[in-house]
């Protein structure tokens, strides 16, 4: 049986992509709440708004209230 190794990624412009990614859903979420408010959005309606998929959200933040709790206050 033969064991493949998970390819490393350190490349300095994939980090600066996903920053990117990262900051655009948090800043999305952020309107979001501010407009409509916290408990009244859906992680669907975040990523719709960031231009992401809801499965990104999931892979970068484990769950809604601890991640997004900071960008509402």
């Amino acid at each position: 049986m033969s064991t493949t190794k998970k390819r490393v990624y350190n490349s300095a412009s994939r980090l600066a992509q996903s920053q990117k990614t990262k900051n655009r859903i948090l800043s999305s979420a952020k309107k979001l709440f501010e407009s409509t408010g916290f408990d009244k959005i859906t992680i669907e309606e975040i990523a719709h708004r960031a231009q992401v998929s809801a499965a990104t959200i999931y892979s970068i933040f484990s769950i809604k209230e601890r991640n997004f709790t900071s960008a509402d206050g």
